[in-house]
């Protein structure tokens, strides 16, 4: 899945996107069921010069069925929907001016389906603890879902990447985090 991502979407590395400013999370946790549930409030704001007006969504893919809901604050038309890779291509009806804001809320339930290894790799809900990281649906091509090992890029004809970015890269310098306003709430319900 990740060679096919890469090669389907990769054109899309270098669309505008949009910064983060802001986010606030609550998480349930029901450990009897071994399920969460992340709720999510998103805020971004385009820091570029020009107005966006198609945006790329990741949905996680081993959750994407329980997508609950997901609504951002502009009137879209959907482009592209691939559930398989967990893609969606959203045009906006109107364009996001340079400094303006969109609004984003979701509710992702994620249930412990099975083990692989011990243990489910993704919900990692337990009765005697949980190590976990909420699952969110995020903006922009994901360079994260790239296969990095040398072998397998050329296993799979995949242009060869550098190690590291040039230092002068404008794209990845600007690519990093601004500080945001962030706030969680993780609740252990042990509800039987």
């Amino acid at each position: 899945m990740r060679v096919e991502y890469e090669k389907k979407y990769s054109k899309y590395e270098k669309l505008p996107f949009l910064k983060m400013s802001s986010l606030k999370l609550n998480v349930d946790i029901y450990p009897y069921e071994r399920k969460l549930i992340t709720t999510a409030q998103i805020t971004y704001i385009n820091k570029n010069n020009i107005p966006i007006e198609t945006l790329f969504l990741n949905f996680p893919t081993e959750s994407y069925k329980n997508v609950i809901y997901f609504e951002i604050s502009k009137s879209f038309e959907v482009i592209l929907e691939d559930k398989e890779l967990g893609v969606k291509i959203y045009k906006l009806k109107e364009p996001l001016k340079p400094n303006e804001t969109l609004f984003v809320k979701s509710k992702i339930e994620c249930y412990a389906k099975g083990i692989i290894d011990g243990y489910d790799t993704r919900c990692n809900v337990f009765y005697n603890g949980t190590f976990t990281y909420p699952d969110l649906i995020s903006l922009g091509y994901d360079k994260e879902r790239e296969i990095s090992a040398i072998n397998l890029r050329k296993k799979y004809n995949l242009v060869q990447k550098d190690r590291l970015a040039d230092i002068n890269d404008s794209f990845y310098i600007y690519k990093g985090f601004d500080f945001i306003d962030f706030e969680a709430l993780y609740q252990h319900l042990l509800i039987r």
